[in-house]
């Protein structure tokens, strides 16, 4: 994300009720366009980050189970790809955290998301018939 611009909170916020809103309209184009746009953003928080990626590959899920449901879809790829992304800033995080020990709020958000990125990583390898590596995923969450 090197080069992106940054992302303001309140745009951040606002992207991310669009996304829910465009998913239960199941505006396919829409959503791509938005998971587009989400790419070409960052932020000095590594949670931010990880919600940005987040919210983009769980469009591109949204759009690959309901749209593009072929083998090897280009979407089911993308929202593996922001997935990956994901878990990177989930490690970000935790080392960071170290150094500045987040309030009790910061780290319940944390997990949340954290929790549902491991569910929807884990959906979309079984969507893709990757089912061994997608119990793996399942893991965090069950157990947290």
């Amino acid at each position: 994300m090197r080069g992106n611009k940054e992302i303001t909170l309140d745009l951040h916020y606002e992207k991310s009720a669009l996304m829910d809103e465009l998913c239960d309209l199941n505006d396919f184009d829409g959503i791509v366009r938005l998971c587009e746009e989400l790419e070409t953003y960052t932020h000095p928080s590594a949670l931010i980050r990880l919600h940005l990626f987040y919210n983009a590959g769980s469009g591109y899920s949204h759009v690959a189970a309901r749209r593009d449901n072929e083998f090897n879809s280009q979407t089911s790829g993308l929202a593996l790809l922001n997935f990956r992304k994901a878990m990177v800033e989930v490690k970000t995080f935790a080392k960071e955290s170290f150094s500045s020990i987040p309030s009790n709020a910061v780290m319940e958000a944390y997990y949340d998301l954290r929790n549902r990125l491991f569910t929807n990583m884990a959906n979309e390898l079984d969507y893709q018939g990757r089912r061994l590596e997608a119990l793996s995923y399942y893991d965090p969450p069950i157990e947290s």
